[in-house]
């Protein structure tokens, strides 16, 4: 994962990937151990990577510096906002940096990718609150981060609800790694066009699908939830192997060949 988010030469990717492996190590029990051995595996492999790289990661200030008429990411975002300004309710609908009336009555230069026979067309919005806001407008990106939030919610209350669970750690596990990949999709698709993406949706579900098992699981009691004794149910990890009991001695068995 490390190597490919580099290997894209990402901006937005790289700042994902520190929030991800920060949340990683503060989630874990012994922070100061896996933090360490974060930070020195990142040395290592930032050392090999090459000089052009850097310059990539330098252009992280000059892209939120400038002006709007100048920037074209500050210029995509501004052409969002006024085309929510004017929307509010609807937006300007999916792809309308492509509608060639908005891009004229609101984009400036800058946020102009090309001029085409059928008029200008837009550049993409470079993150997907931007993204949301001008295809949906206000309504639509106040559900978008409610959604969010309520994800990340919701796997903080299981993670609450089982760390007393021996028996339900895995699912501990699961809503902690959910909410690293909720923290890293929303770091990096602050700079990218992430917005409508399949595995944004993906991590969503899981969040939801997390809290109906946790509802489930936690209806039952512990010693429900242990498998019972000379099952052949494997134990999950913390959970205490099943006591078997001794099988009493029988006699031989008789046997049904003759005698030579």
């Amino acid at each position: 994962l490390v190597l490919s988010i580099l290997a894209s030469y990402s901006r937005g990717g790289f700042l994902g990937l520190l929030m991800m492996l920060f949340f990683l190590a503060m989630k874990s029990k012994r922070r100061l151990v896996y933090g360490l051995g974060i930070f020195v595996v990142m040395v290592g492999v930032l050392s090999l990577m090459p000089e052009k790289y850097y310059d990539r990661l330098n252009t992280i200030e000059e892209s939120g510096t400038g002006e709007a008429h100048e920037n074209p990411r500050l210029a995509s975002w501004r052409f969002a906002m006024d085309v929510a300004a004017e929307r509010p309710i609807f937006g300007g609908g999916y792809t309308f940096y492509n509608y060639s009336p908005l891009v004229l009555k609101y984009a400036e230069p800058a946020a102009i990718y090309a001029i085409t026979p059928s008029g200008p067309v837009g550049r993409t919005m470079h993150s997907i609150y931007f993204d949301v806001l001008g295809t949906q407008g206000y309504i639509g990106i106040t559900l978008f981060v409610a959604i969010l939030l309520m994800s990340y919610r919701s796997c903080a209350g299981v993670r609450r609800r089982t760390q007393t669970r021996p028996d339900l750690l895995w699912l501990n596990n699961l809503a902690s790694m959910t909410q690293v990949s909720l923290v890293g999709m929303c770091t990096a698709g602050a700079f990218l066009n992430l917005a409508f993406f399949d595995l944004t949706w993906h991590v969503v579900s899981i969040s939801a699908l997390v809290g109906i098992i946790a509802r489930r699981e936690l209806a039952q009691s512990p010693t429900e939830a242990a498998p019972a004794v000379g099952s052949k149910r494997t134990p999950g990890r913390g959970q205490p192997l099943p006591v078997r009991t001794a099988r009493p001695l029988s006699a031989p068995r008789r046997s049904y060949l003759r005698p030579k």
